[in-house]
């Protein structure tokens, strides 16, 4: 139970990102908002999955929580929305 910290944030960037999502869907830019959706989902299944993995292999939950935290920057910037005036 050494990384309680990571799985708990975890946890909260998934609820933060699901809300961000529901938002996002309801104003219309419906693909940043599946995309949110997914990856808060992601996050808070690998912060609930790091309370119960063994110690040795914790380290494993962060190494996903960064590549999801980075798959989520990069979907951002890629599918980047533009405004007409």
């Amino acid at each position: 139970m050494d990384n309680i910290f990571y799985n708990i944030v975890s946890i909260a960037i998934g609820v933060i990102l699901i809300v961000f999502g529901i938002v996002k869907i309801i104003k219309k830019p419906m693909s940043i908002g599946i995309i949110s959706i997914v990856h808060g989902l992601l996050f808070i299944g690998f912060g609930i999955y790091g309370f119960f993995i063994p110690k040795e292999y914790q380290f494993i939950t962060i190494l996903s929580m960064l590549a999801i935290a980075v798959t989520m920057i990069l979907s951002l910037l890629l599918v980047k929305t533009t405004k007409k005036d």
